[in-house]
């Protein structure tokens, strides 16, 4: 499943080429089973490989881990996952990882229920109440995922995907999430060269299993310890909607520009501004504080509305200076871009029509219904209550009504142009093929 290169030489087939411990500098190498479904080790310690997702053993929190993707708590960790028949995976994942379905169910029915109009303003109001708020959050939870990909601050990191311009090496996802951004790194490059981490395991199993399967490596990892990838390894690290939550800031700084080459670029994108106020708001840092953690590199800054305003008239983006400081004290959001070499910051390509053309699996969006009028093909947008109250700007972004062109036969545009039109306005997503 592993299929990139590595600055290492002789590597054997039974090393897994993106990883590196950060203990002893051992590679992770398969002791038993497959990569997907077996053991892994280094010179120091085990770690577990299920269900294509490694997860670290060490110490508490590593047990914690690996219980969650169903193993046995009594038994010394790490345990072999043979190699099974498709059936029977699928059998083993329903079963073995029971909470993680139990969970998107759960939560699926929740977000739901709060679509409507009088349910979702009941449970609103009452998101404080002790009974309410467990619900409430497993719904915002779900609703957030679901649209995750039509989010304005999802859309705005698209735009810097153009980083990814003529970089080679590593691309590191960290945290990935559930890999929403991480199918759309694979649009802009060789999947096998993505690794991909994420605190909650669940998160990290979904990634590997419906967003990016084939990507070089997906972990379960506290990005507040050191990160498992060899020094200047990484062309290109993005890093979305989650600096501002991480403990140890200044650790985590020092391991992604450890990790990156000297042609490489840091996108820490969606920075929660800790001169603004935020409902979430994490540990954020002032537009300066941010800066400091990465002295001694090119650092460029921008408020978010700057890359979501480029990544909707599909317009550049220039990179060689920041925004002006004013501009960032009242941004809500940040934007950072960190290189070794100031060389490297030019002009970022735009990634609208290109991405639109890379779609391989275009659906249409969860806000949009379609009906036939008189020959014309209507698409209207819906979206629900608490969605317009974490993103006031999104009934602006995405068109409220829509008339296909192709069905109505009066522009001349093939089916393939309006699909493509659909796409960069976000009527139709290019969503995984197993969403």
């Amino acid at each position: 499943m592993i299929n990139m290169s590595t600055p290492r030489a002789n590597v054997c087939a039974d090393v897994i080429p993106a990883l590196v411990c950060p203990d002893c500098n051992g590679q992770f190498r398969i002791v038993s089973g497959t990569r997907r479904h077996g053991i892994g080790s280094c010179s120091c310690q085990q770690v577990v490989i299920a269900y294509g997702v490694v997860l670290s053993a060490r110490g508490p929190r590593g047990r914690r881990l690996v219980e969650a993707l169903g193993k046995d708590p009594g038994q010394k960790p790490p345990r072999v996952i043979p190699r099974r028949s498709w059936l029977r995976v699928r059998w083993m994942e329903l079963t073995r990882i029971r909470v993680t379905f139990r969970r998107y169910l759960r939560h699926a029915a929740l977000g739901w229920l709060l679509t409507g109009r009088t349910v979702g303003e009941f449970c609103r109001r009452r998101s404080g109440n002790q009974l309410v708020k467990p619900f409430w959050g497993a719904g915002q939870w779900h609703l957030y995922m679901q649209h995750r990909f039509t989010a304005p601050s999802f859309l705005a990191a698209r735009a810097a995907l153009g980083l990814l311009q003529g970089r080679d090496g590593l691309i590191l996802d960290a945290p990935c999430g559930m890999g929403h951004l991480s199918h759309y790194l694979a649009k802009m490059a060789d999947p096998a060269r993505i690794v991909a981490m994420d605190l909650d395991p669940e998160s990290a199993y979904a990634a590997r299993r419906f967003f990016i399967p084939n990507a070089a490596a997906v972990l379960a990892w506290d990005m507040n310890e050191p990160l498992p990838l060899e020094d200047g390894s990484v062309g290109a690290i993005f890093c979305v909607d989650a600096f501002h939550y991480v403990t140890a800031k200044r650790v985590l700084a020092n391991e992604f520009t450890r990790v990156l080459s000297d042609d490489g670029v840091i996108a820490i994108l969606h920075l929660h501004n800790g001169l603004q106020a935020n409902p979430m708001p994490g540990t954020p840092l002032s537009p300066d504080e941010y800066a400091d953690l990465f002295h001694g590199n090119t650092i460029r800054m921008y408020p978010e509305d700057h890359f979501l305003s480029a990544q909707l008239r599909n317009d550049p983006i220039d990179l060689t200076r920041s925004a002006p400081p004013e501009d960032l004290k009242k941004a809500n959001a940040l934007m950072l871009i960190v290189a070794k070499d100031p060389d490297t910051l030019s002009e970022l390509i735009p990634t609208r029509t290109l991405l639109a053309g890379r779609a391989s699996n275009p659906q249409l969006s969860d806000f949009y219904t379609v009906r036939r009028k008189g020959g014309k093909l209507i698409f209207k947008c819906s979206i629900p209550p608490t969605l317009r109250g974490e993103y006031p700007n999104i009934g602006a972004i995405l068109p409220q009504r829509w008339v296909s062109a192709a069905a109505l036969g009066v522009s001349g545009q093939s089916l393939s142009e309006t699909q493509q039109s659909l796409l960069e306005h976000n009527i139709f997503i290019d969503f995984p093929d197993n969403y």
